[in-house]
């Protein structure tokens, strides 16, 4: 095999070329997904601080944040 991996990807990429605005779609979703993910971290460690030293408002936005937390992650 002489191919270069660019040269295979390039003629692989000629068939996803009919479905751009998927495969588009999907690239968007995964950045999204990854993003999340670290995004997720940040959120628990926010919320483990907050359980430790909880404050009136922590306590009235904990359930609201908890929703939003694992709904954005869904």
């Amino acid at each position: 095999m002489t191919d270069s991996g660019w040269v295979i990807y390039k003629r692989l990429l000629g068939y996803v070329k009919p479905h751009w605005r998927a495969f588009a779609l999907a690239v968007v979703g995964f950045v999204v997904y990854a993003a999340s993910s670290t995004a997720l971290a940040e959120m628990m460690k926010r919320l483990i601080d907050g359980i430790q030293n909880p404050d009136a408002a922590f306590r009235f936005f904990l359930p609201l944040f908890v929703i939003i937390m694992f709904s954005a992650r869904g």
